[in-house]
């Protein structure tokens, strides 16, 4: 069959024996009373000659594994059990063989079983789903979380020379499509059987394709190109007529019209022709989509899968309009899709309580938002989507409520029409203003916000054994320990208003009272920021919530600076956070957006600067001479991270002096002095960002003190001379420095390897600078480890007598 099957023949291991049906009789080792089975005991039972003992372990392992991702053992074991389990690479192998077996229990079972191993991604979908709308921009290409890859760093060749076991162990959905052909066999399955499968093994076999396509582009490139595998899926499971019964194949399947939406993404590492090559060899599929735009959310004589079809059709539509893909199929469905439009303004966002129907809406009005920048005929949709929109704000300002989170996601996809369109912006923003203006709505917004968000209440991602094992991670929606899921996909949580409020006031930033209505967001912040720390592990859901909270700090940050009202501790505080956000947030539009609007503004670093005025006179002249000045360069600056930093470290702040390390002459003296100059402003004016970012005060002034090991043209530069002085008095004051031998340091792997490699250099090139002498006798303090003193006294005696 594939490699596993010549793995089996040639190297007859014990898990790959065959076990006589009565060796399997005897289980529960001595202890014949005790329930359950061993994990050896599984093995066994799944490689009986008896079916129905490998169906019972097979029934075993799939619930066990399904109750474990589902959070039911966090609070049973120590270790974390399923890594146990599916690092285990036997486990995984046999299930997969299991899967090739003739009789019908065995591979029915197997089919349950592989479904609850690789498909911890349950929860996790739901949620994408239901917030499609608010999750497209974050699952883009450029964010860096759409993929559920390992993370783990292998070649193509390296790949090659690992043995399945040792593969499997590092990615079990790569070792299964890569080397036991699961595509084809799941091909296989559909194909053959169409009359024995029945819908929970091929909503189970779907939900195994799906989790392959959300691993990587090469995954769901292997998905594509798999012989037969879309067309069994399109022709049996996407048919051009709706048709109701107890038939699993020829009647629509959400699943399958997902599956085909996540394979046409566009993604930078996966061809951008999947799309249009499907479109072309099934032409079918238009048809059928066109079909399924035309079920009437309405009837309640139709089937919920059937309207949850409709709802994966518009967002597979959404998928190749954004590629402006068919988009006259779609303009001809101008009819219907005025019918449809209509039936949504008829939702109440107060009282409805059917959650599809804004689900069906919300994606509605995305979908038309994805044409109507790109297609002027699109412009006829305004008045209906303005009205609607304005309906829903009006009745939440009359009632004074915050709605449910369907509801919300529904006013965000309005307002997001109407800011792409450029239609009635000013009437938008009116009725906005009125609501933030509104102290009842204000108070509920901010408390559900607040009360709902996945980063202000950290203590629930106190983690000390992950729930996911390392080869198959998940986007982790179900908080570990603990029966609830992340709180920002909460019934209550307000985050599509709020977003949708934010986007509407950035059309207006010249506003004077702007800033005092957007004061009430400062205590969220404050919150949050204080939670940004080096070791924080941060999912799909918080890296969203991370994308929200940056277009709010944006907005405050422009509007405080712009208004003669706001204090310098609310601007500051915003500064501080768009500081903290760029080394969390994934999406590179909004990073670059804050770097640009935020961290490199002008205004705030000459605000700050003339609040140390009176500072200044009180320094030395020495010191007064020392101090950088920062506005002036700050052009210069920007442009040099721009060049030698991609944003993408918690320590991102010493990158081109890293590089400069790394690969000399790389850096030029004038960007290195750029460099400091911002380096010397940040520690000065941030000293919480460093402490929150940087693990340890060791790894600080590990990364500053680099600039010795770069050369010593660069470090005996009188520029250079003058901003290391004014760093390490700032660096002195206060707690000052405290470094020990094993604290990690980036780049340097401990305190320890990077104080060999300074003294080092200090004995080699320093010259008696006392500059030099001063940074390296800041590692001889007695708050410091007693180790590094004892090392230059023994290890390096030449640097000894250049001190004396």
């Amino acid at each position: 069959m594939s490699a596993l099957n010549a793995q089996v023949l040639q190297n007859p291991i014990e898990w790959q024996m065959k076990k006589l049906f009565r060796t399997a009789l005897y289980h529960h080792r001595e202890d014949e009373s005790s329930a359950g089975y061993t994990t050896d005991e599984l093995y066994t039972l799944l490689q009986s000659t008896f079916a129905a003992q490998k169906v019972l372990g097979l029934q075993v392992l799939s619930k066990v594994l399904a109750k474990a991702f589902n959070g039911l053992y966090d609070q049973c074991f120590n270790e974390n059990i399923t890594e146990q389990l599916l690092k285990n690479s036997a486990l995984i192998l046999i299930t997969r063989l299991c899967l090739d077996d003739t009789t019908d229990s065995v591979w029915r079972a197997a089919i349950t079983a592989m479904h609850a191993m690789l498909c911890n991604t349950g929860t996790d979908e739901l949620f994408l789903d239901r917030g499609f709308a608010l999750f497209a921009q974050c699952l883009r290409p450029d964010t860096g979380v759409r993929q559920l890859k390992p993370s783990y760093a292998m070649t193509a060749k390296s790949a090659e020379e690992l043995t399945d076991e040792q593969l499997m162990k590092l990615d079990a959905v790569h070792c299964l499509v890569k080397r036991t052909s699961l595509p084809q066999r799941i091909r296989y399955l559909l194909e053959t059987n169409r009359s024995q499968l029945d819908s929970r093994a091929v909503d189970d076999l779907l939900d195994i394709l799906i989790r392959m396509a959300r691993h990587s582009p090469d995954c769901r490139q292997d998905i594509v190109n798999c012989p037969f595998l879309l067309s069994t899926i399109i022709d049996g499971l996407i048919p051009v007529s709706v048709v109701t019964g107890d038939r699993v194949f020829d009647r629509p399947n959400a699943r399958a019209v997902k599956l085909i939406r996540l394979l046409v993404d566009v993604d930078e590492d996966c061809p951008s022709g999947t799309a249009a090559h499907i479109i072309r060899v099934f032409p079918q599929l238009i048809e059928a989509l066109k079909v399924y735009l035309t079920l009437n959310p309405e009837n309640c004589a139709t089937s919920r899968e059937t309207l949850r079809v409709s709802i994966e059709a518009l967002r597979l539509w959404i998928s190749l309009l954004s590629q402006n893909l068919c988009v006259e199929d779609f303009w001809q469905m101008f009819p219907v899709l005025i019918k449809q439009l209509q039936y949504c303004s008829t939702l109440d966002p107060i009282s409805h309580q059917n959650d599809y129907d804004f689900q069906y809406a919300s994606t509605l009005i995305a979908a038309l938002k994805t044409c109507v920048q790109r297609n002027q005929h699109f412009q006829a949709f305004n008045d209906l989507v303005l009205m609607t929109t304005m309906k829903w704000l009006t009745l939440i300002k009359n009632a004074v409520i915050v709605p449910a989170f369907d509801a919300n996601l529904c006013l965000f996809s309005g307002v997001q029409y109407l800011l792409t369109a450029g239609y009635q912006i000013q009437t938008l923003a009116d009725i906005v203003s009125q609501i933030v203006d509104s102290k009842a709505i204000q108070h509920k917004l901010l408390n559900s916000l607040i009360e709902n968000s996945n980063l202000v209440k950290l203590e629930t991602k106190a983690q000390p054994h992950r729930r996911d094992s390392p080869n198959l991670p998940s986007f982790g929606s179900v908080l570990y320990r603990s029966h609830r899921t992340v709180p920002i996909m909460n019934n209550e949580s307000p985050i599509g208003l709020i977003l949708a409020v934010i986007h509407t006031l950035k059309t207006q930033p010249n506003n004077d009272n702007m800033s005092d209505k957007l004061h009430a967001f400062k205590d969220y912040i404050q919150r949050v920021a204080k939670n940004l720390k080096h070791d924080i592990k941060l999912n799909l859901f918080d890296c969203y919530e991370l994308m929200a909270l940056s277009e709010i700090c944006s907005l405050c940050f422009i509007t405080s600076i712009a208004s003669t009202t706001s204090s310098a501790e609310d601007i500051h505080c915003y500064h501080n956070l768009a500081l903290l956000m760029t080394s969390f947030t994934p999406n590179e539009t909004i990073k670059h957006k804050l770097l640009t609007e935020v961290v490199f503004n002008k205004t705030i670093y000459a605000i700050e600067s003339s609040g140390i005025a009176g500072h200044m006179s009180e320094l030395s002249l020495r010191d007064k001479e020392f101090e950088p000045n920062i506005v002036d360069n700050l052009d210069s600056i920007k442009t040099l991270y721009g060049k030698h930093s991609r944003f993408d470290s918690h320590h991102w702040l010493f990158d081109p002096l890293i590089r400069s390390v790394e690969t000399k002459n790389s850096v030029t003296l004038d960007e290195i002095r750029a460099c400091l100059v911002f380096i010397s402003a940040v520690v000065k004016r941030h000293r919480n960002y460093c402490h929150q970012l940087i693990q340890s005060s060791s790894a600080l002034y590990c990364l500053i003190s680099s600039v010795f090991l770069i050369s010593e043209e660069v470090f005996f530069d009188d520029g250079v001379q003058r901003l290391l002085y004014v760093i390490l008095k700032t660096l002195l004051a206060g707690d000052g420095i405290r470094c020990q031998i094993s604290d990690r340091v980036p780049y340097y792997d401990t305190c320890g390897d990077f104080y060999q490699r300074f003294v080092d250099q200090f004995e080699s090139v320093s010259y008696g600078n006392k500059l030099f002498i001063n940074y390296l006798l800041v590692f001889c303090q007695s708050k410091c480890s007693p180790l590094f003193r004892t090392k230059l006294f023994v290890d390096f005696p030449t640097a000894f007598r250049i001190i004396q």
